[in-house]
């Protein structure tokens, strides 16, 4: 039984860092294809999902945000930290 939860554990830890070193591109492009014309869209989108950003956010085809960029700690997340 304890074999188990260790493979268990790997198999999750595994997961968790494959999705957080996802282009980030490639996960926006999927979930853009599907949003309508006029909702928020990002342009420029480069990086990781942990550690990227984007050139340009629209709203209704208006620029909004410029150069803004992200860095995601997971650890912080289950600390409820924000900064």
């Amino acid at each position: 039984m304890k074999l188990r939860w260790l493979i268990a554990l790997a198999a999750l830890t595994f997961l968790a860092t494959l999705v957080l070193h996802a282009p980030a591109a490639l996960l926006y492009s999927r979930q853009a294809a599907k949003a309508p014309a006029d909702a928020v869209r990002l342009h420029g989108v480069q990086g990781t999902l942990s550690q990227g950003g984007f050139s340009a956010l629209t709203v209704n085809n208006r620029v909004v945000l410029t150069d803004a960029r992200w860095t995601l700690h997971p650890l912080w997340l289950g600390l409820l930290r924000l900064s």
